[in-house]
């Protein structure tokens, strides 16, 4: 038997609707922050520092996701967010 131990399974992202709708509006509220280019109001350090905090506050209402990283992935984020759910909310 070998002593090396199975590696970490990952956590696989769970997101109801409530918090798919919470992080599109998290998002729409701080697109420029978030979606913008760098500058030297827009850097690198502050977006992740929004990321962390977007993060903590999902997580806090009992979403799970994987990482930060994988929570700002755009195509996560496209993929978890639908335009209907967005348009639902704003109207």
């Amino acid at each position: 038997m070998s002593s090396l131990a199975a590696p970490p399974k990952k956590v696989a992202t769970q997101m109801t609707t409530q918090h798919k709708v919470m992080l599109a509006t998290l998002v729409l509220s701080n697109k420029e922050l978030l979606l913008g280019k760098l500058s030297p109001t827009v850097t690198n350090k502050k977006k992740d520092a929004k990321w962390h905090e977007i993060y903590a506050e999902l997580s806090s209402h009992g979403a799970v996701i994987e990482s930060v990283k994988h929570l700002r992935d755009v195509n996560i984020i496209i993929n978890n967010i639908s335009l209907s759910i967005i348009l639902r909310t704003t109207i």
